[in-house]
């Protein structure tokens, strides 16, 4: 009896909770529909030793992924120290906006590999690729 009394109650709470309204599907599905912008932001200056500046200049390249009520989903910088036509760079990371999904650029540690990571509009992670550092660099070579 105690058993039949367990498995009725476990069937009752069940069917109750999967016919209530999820919020977080429903808040998905709106962001899933909603369209998203890409803002890129350049801040340059002097690189200093003591209170000296150098030829060289800090940029840091900031790009920020804003939905239509300007709410940031993704924000990534890209730092780098450069003098005339050559760049170092520090950290590379950037986003895209590519066949309705949101694609962040990354090289790695290794000078030869770069990866790609893909997010929906909501910001949430779908896919990781392994690319070549060449084709990564020359996506955002002459921007």
């Amino acid at each position: 009896m105690n058993l039949k009394l367990n498995i009725l109650t476990l069937l009752i709470c069940g069917f109750y909770g999967f016919t209530q309204n999820n919020d977080e599907l429903d808040s998905n599905y709106g962001c899933l529909e909603s369209k998203v912008y890409l803002k890129t932001e350049i801040q340059e200056k002097p690189k200093r030793i003591l209170f000296f500046k150098t030829r060289l200049k800090k940029v840091k390249t900031i790009d920020r992924i804003l939905d239509a009520d300007s709410n940031i989903v993704l924000e990534r910088i890209t730092k780098s120290i450069g003098h005339g036509d050559a760049w170092e760079i520090k950290s590379f990371n950037r986003l895209k906006i590519e066949n309705n999904k949101i694609v962040e650029y990354q090289l790695t540690n290794k000078p030869d590999y770069g990866k790609a990571i893909f997010y929906n509009k909501c910001g949430l992670k779908i896919a990781e690729k392994k690319l070549d550092a060449n084709l990564v660099m020359e996506k955002f070579m002459f921007e």
